[in-house]
């Protein structure tokens, strides 16, 4: 291949990487009750910005609004799939985690079958004992 050849090619555009700025961003561009909720103790703090977030999953869970649940676990798995460390970490611990240990309702456990694939493994292997089969 020529030098000129080389030139002519287009860049691979990479994903980019969701840190902890981002998700805050797209949390304000995408669901703003959500950073609404943060107290001045938690704020800019991941991982208590992210229990924040799944109290918020929780309580629509139990209020039975299926449509904000949806929309929160998908936005959850769009953002795991191009987390840092750093955020996915949070996000297995955080707010996976959260439902894991959680008390298993016959509501909750409606609500987590409907959880996107990866997000669902995670919960499994955390939970461990298979409440959330």
């Amino acid at each position: 291949m020529s030098r000129d050849e080389k030139q002519d090619e287009l860049p691979i555009s990479l994903p980019e990487v969701i840190d902890h700025a981002r998700f805050t961003q797209m949390l304000i561009d995408e669901l703003p009750e959500v950073p609404q909720a943060f107290d001045e103790y938690g704020r800019g703090l991941l991982h208590c910005e992210m229990g924040v977030f799944a109290r918020l999953t929780d309580e629509a869970i139990g209020t039975g609004d299926h449509q904000r649940v949806a929309r929160y676990f998908e936005f959850i798995d769009r953002v795991r799939r191009r987390a840092s460390p750093e955020v996915q970490n949070a996000i297995d611990v955080s707010y996976v985690e959260y439902f894991a240990l959680d008390e298993r309702t016959e509501q909750r456990h409606r609500a987590l079958k409907q959880m996107p694939l990866s997000l669902r493994q995670v919960l499994l292997e955390i939970d461990g004992r298979g409440r959330w089969e």
